[in-house]
């Protein structure tokens, strides 16, 4: 009669998902129909991914209970995951605030030289905080690099654990 569906992970209008894609359950609740074959399962499968054409498509679709969904959810707080950000380097010249010029080679030597593991803390981001209390959570970046991309331009690579706030560890959500 209803159903609720549950994401592990989120989406953003800027970051995309990439590799095998993410977890989720549907939780049917009260439904007229409790048992499934796999036949039927494959077929449901199958449905999804032609009325999705090819921009949403699932996998691996099964019955299991809410103590695998629990492990799931445990599980995905566990992973390390990566992460690609294009960088753009601004205000780089002479000016009041400013006494020196730097070059993009100057912050990517900096920026590679810094040591990892690296455990931050940080604090609920600004854009989220209509939805999640304020608090100051311990996260590790595993690794990270920079490489140049143009005078202006460079990505940073990232490995970090499951639930850092990748964009405002790279913009710095306003020195917080």
């Amino acid at each position: 009669k209803k159903q609720d569906f549950h994401l592990l992970g989120r989406e953003d209008v800027d970051v995309r998902t990439l590799g095998r894609g993410r977890p989720f359950s549907v939780e049917l609740i009260d439904p007229k129909k409790t048992i499934f074959t796999k036949e039927e399962m494959r077929k449901a499968e199958q449905q999804v991914n032609e009325l999705g054409n090819n921009k949403v498509t699932i996998r691996d679709l099964q019955i299991v209970g809410k103590e695998c969904l629990n492990l799931l959810k445990t599980g995905e707080e566990m992973k390390t995951k990566d992460y690609n950000a294009l960088c753009l380097l601004l205000n780089r010249d002479k000016s009041e605030n400013n006494s020196k010029e730097y070059s993009i080679e100057d912050c990517l030597q900096k920026l590679n030289k810094i040591q990892t593991p690296l455990v931050i803390d940080q604090a609920t981001p600004i854009r989220v905080l209509h939805r999640r209390a304020l608090a100051v959570r311990q996260k590790t970046i595993h690794t990270m690099r920079g490489t140049k991309i143009s005078e202006d331009q460079f990505t940073l690579y990232l490995q970090t654990q499951a639930g850092t706030y990748i964009k405002e560890f790279v913009h710095g959500d306003l020195g917080r």
